[in-house]
């Protein structure tokens, strides 16, 4: 059913519930509520009481018997008053109908900016992913380069750890048998050519070489378990920005939820708008062909005050049952009665809208 003039207000007061957030669109819809309000206010004025009065004057007309007893200029001041309140409720509908017009313009505006807005976020969201992807798997290799160093490292100081072990059993055996392996050996040495003084300082320098060694595994272990503790903080910073970025998608992905309830609400708007848009020009086109014949009607009454019978013109021309008249005088009252019928036809048309 299409939008009537008297409901314009209570259809933009309904828009304004749905858009409280949007103050730009509030301010606009409360200025056209205003403006309808006003348009309404004119336009029943004009066709229900200047209208009223036209037809109240037509009765009149028609009810009196001799032309003394008629106020053709009362006729003509009515058709003049109707004239003017049509004329003033048409421009109010134009203003309001730009005005509306603009307001569209303006909704389908955020409409695209929206929609760009909702584009933008869904980028952000896919570069997101791919920055979550990249340091998940940051993560991981982090984490598995750590395991690695920290096994490593750990072998390393069992390695330095059995090597001391030797070291000190050495130590002990030395401490036993230190005198008497000595002391042997300088007695065998000139039976042996000085070979077990030889043996004697191979075994002191193994337990020199395995002390060297072992220091090695101990340097190398501790510079792989400080990778590892590197490898560690490096997959804790990544894992803290992985996870400020997945609060941040999940705030985009609020937004843009929130940006398509307000898409909607556009759209709803924009269309409820189109609606009064198409309400005011199908009145605008109402009034402006009220206009018209009105305007032709008055110069048509104007035309038989020309004439000496004015009143049978007239009111023959109303009572649609002429009697003799003039030639001249008759082609008068038929015009006259003719754009009479649209005038009442126009007016009767617009009670049963309003």
């Amino acid at each position: 059913m299409a939008l009537q003039i008297r409901n314009l207000p209570v259809t933009l007061q309904n828009l304004i519930t749905g858009l409280r957030e949007d103050n730009v669109m509030c301010a606009i819809i409360d200025g056209l509520i205003t403006e309808s309000q006003e348009v309404v206010a004119s336009y029943v004025s004009a066709m229900e009481t200047e209208g009223g009065n036209i037809l109240s004057e037509k009765s009149n007309l028609i009810r009196i018997r001799h032309p003394s007893a008629v106020d053709v200029n009362r006729l003509q001041c009515a058709l003049n008053e109707f004239k003017i309140a049509v004329s003033g409720a048409l421009k109010q509908m134009k203003v309001l109908e730009h005005k509306v017009h603009a307001g569209i313009g303006k909704c389908q505006q955020k409409q695209r900016d929206n929609e760009r807005d909702i584009s933008a976020k869904e980028i952000k969201i896919e570069e997101l992913n791919t920055e979550i992807t990249n340091l998940k798997q940051k993560i991981k290799d982090c984490e598995r380069q750590a395991t690695n160093n920290e096994n490593e490292a750990r072998e390393l100081s069992n390695k330095a750890s059995k090597m001391e072990k030797e070291k000190e059993d050495a130590e002990v055996a030395s401490t036993i048998g230190g005198s008497v392996g000595v002391t042997a050996s300088i007695l065998l040495a000139p039976f042996s050519g000085g070979a077990s003084l030889l043996m004697a300082g191979a075994a002191a320098s193994w337990v020199g070489g395995t002390l060297l060694i072992a220091d090695e595994y101990r340097s190398k272990a501790r510079t792989l378990e400080r990778c590892a503790s590197d490898e560690r903080s490096n997959a804790r910073k990544a894992r803290q920005r992985k996870d400020k970025l997945v609060n941040e998608k999940s705030s985009i992905r609020d937004q843009i939820s929130d940006l398509r309830k307000k898409k909607r609400k556009l759209e709803n708007t924009c269309r409820i708008l189109e609606q009064v848009n198409e309400c005011l020009l199908t009145y605008i086109e109402l009034m402006n062909s009220v206009e018209t014949h009105v305007q032709d009607l008055d110069a048509s009454v104007h035309g038989a005050t020309v004439h000496g019978e004015t009143f049978d013109i007239i009111k023959n021309a109303l009572n649609e049952c002429p009697d003799c008249l003039e030639e001249e005088a008759m082609t008068c009252m038929m015009e006259l009665r003719e754009k009479w019928q649209i005038v009442e036809n126009e007016i009767l048309k617009t009670f049963r809208r309003v």
